[in-house]
């Protein structure tokens, strides 16, 4: 029997996924393949990965679904459960997990909080109540899914009865008994923000950052490598940025694990990439809010100091978004819609935070005519967002307009507001105008109107048209907008500060209403 020849010169890694895995030669057709439809398999498509890495990725990818699937008979056998909170458990399920787990895959709300909520009756009435308000955002035949009147006072009921149930456990001695206080509160937060409970939802906010950090200050290593303290860390990361943002104080919790983001940063996957930005940005945040706001000049030795920490925030950002062009160049040309959304959400935060630290040293508002281009890039990557964004709910036949991540409503806000070139402006406002959504306490429709007043505070005080932003005069900028009042109002109070007398003036104070 003769040997086997060896074929010669070097194998090609341009053949689509499927025919790697079946260890065929691919004809290399885009975007499928004529050998796989000729032989009835599905193209996945092509990437430069070796067969080893491929396996490999799609273990990994494979790891949630194998987990065992909660049984709904299951489910009504452990509990003497009424009709109507098995519809909103399922509703919560189904859609409400959707909507809070963002762009990116979330084992907190696809499987951790479903899984607890099977045995902890704390969290199963919490899940309820959150189900049952998420539903008003779902939006079917033109009306909403529940009676309002009737659904608030079943919700109260839930909500009271998972507090009872809470402090029942709390009584009782458990080690676990504090992971499940921080899961309960999560979940309160949002309830709170569905309703659109600002100041209740922050001092939630609170109640669960000071839990974490005294736990966290005790130096034990029990009960912080579990997957769900890992998840609600970084979830309460996200509510201590977004709760900053609100008015209240910046929580400092320990540094991350990741450390300093170096050179040798490899990024295995879009997560990964979202979990060392969200550090990064609260990095960023701890930094600008040590910075004094008033604009008054500092002492040498004390801008020194800054602008040294300046730099080397600088170059962690630079080098994240080094990290994460390499991985999407490992992801190659073929990327899902769903992962082009999560990347462009991560280059509009990536943009966002690091003009944002730029510009935080500086005494005056032209500061930012130098981040035009910056600001375009946020503008025209948040455009993308939302028309793939649109796609994708689509074919999912998602009609929510609530989602708890902070996702493009903060970043065009901040672009509307700082951004003076009149063309990107617009566009920012424009896009938050027709968006409409709630991103979790932010309201685009609020934000916009906001965004809009600045802009035409700072233009009516120009003299002639506005055609680049170098037209808007450094005394007609707004320095900041604030709003004294967290509640949602309609319209809602505007502090705006300004300096008319120049550079050197006192801030002058100026209250408008933003109706919207």
């Amino acid at each position: 029997m003769a040997a086997r020849r060896k074929s010669s010169g070097t194998r090609s890694r341009s053949g689509c996924i499927t025919c790697k895995l079946r260890h065929v030669k691919c004809d290399e057709t885009k975007p499928i393949c004529l050998r796989c439809q000729q032989s009835g398999h599905k193209c996945e498509g092509y990437d430069i990965a070796s067969q080893s890495q491929l396996r490999r990725r799609i273990e990994s990818a494979q790891s949630v679904s194998r987990r065992r699937p909660l049984s709904g008979d299951h489910r009504i056998i452990l509990r003497p459960e009424t009709r109507e909170e098995r519809r909103w458990a399922d509703f919560f399920l189904a859609k409400t997990t959707v909507a809070f787990s963002g762009f990116f895959d979330s084992i907190l709300w696809s499987y951790l909080i479903p899984q607890i909520s099977e045995g902890e009756p704390a969290i199963r009435h919490a899940v309820v109540a959150i189900g049952a308000t998420h539903a008003r955002y779902q939006i079917a035949a033109g009306q909403t899914l529940a009676d309002p009147s009737s659904t608030n006072q079943f919700v109260w009921q839930q909500y009271n009865k998972a507090i009872r149930h809470l402090m029942g456990r709390m009584s009782t001695i458990d080690n676990q008994n504090w992971e499940l206080a921080l899961t309960t509160c999560c979940l309160f937060i949002c309830l709170e923000i569905l309703q659109g409970n600002k100041p209740q939802a922050l001092d939630h906010i609170d109640a669960g950052l000071k839990m974490l950090c005294q736990h966290e200050q005790k130096g034990v290593a029990a009960g912080r490598t579990t997957d769900m303290y890992k998840e609600l860390r970084q979830l309460f990361s996200r509510f201590n940025l977004e709760a900053s943002f609100m008015g209240r104080p910046l929580y400092p919790l320990e540094s991350p694990p990741q450390g300093i983001i170096t050179a040798g940063l490899t990024l295995t996957n879009l997560l990964h990439a979202k979990s060392h930005l969200d550090n990064l940005m609260n990095k960023g945040l701890v930094f600008i809010r040590s910075v004094s706001l008033d604009r008054e000049p500092r002492d040498s030795q004390l801008q020194q100091k800054l602008e040294l920490e300046q730099r080397e925030l600088c170059f962690e950002f630079d080098t994240w978004l080094v990290s994460l062009d390499k991985l999407i160049q490992r992801i190659g040309p073929w990327i899902q819609q769903s992962d082009l959304r999560a990347s462009l959400i991560l280059r509009i935060y990536h943009h966002t935070s690091l003009i944002w630290v730029k510009t935080v040293l500086a005494l005056d508002e032209n500061v930012f005519d130098l981040y035009i281009s910056e600001f375009g890039e946020v503008v025209s990557y948040a455009g993308r967002v939302i028309q793939l964004a649109g796609e994708i709910d689509k074919r999912a036949n998602n009609q929510s307009t609530f989602c708890l991540e902070s996702e493009v409503i903060g970043p065009l806000y901040y672009t509307a507001t700082k951004c003076r070139n009149p063309a990107i402006r617009r566009r920012a406002i424009d896009l938050l105008l027709h968006y409409g959504k709630v991103e979790g306490m932010w309201n685009a429709k609020r934000y916009a109107a906001v965004a809009s007043l600045v802009m035409e505070v700072e233009e009516s005080a120009c003299v002639g048209a506005i055609e680049s932003e170098r037209d808007v005069d450094l005394v007609a900028r707004v320095y900041e907008s604030l709003q004294p009042e967290v509640k949602e109002r309609n319209p809602c109070q505007v502090l705006l500060l300004l300096k008319p007398d120049g550079l050197d003036g006192d801030f002058q104070q100026r209250m408008e209403l933003a109706h919207w």
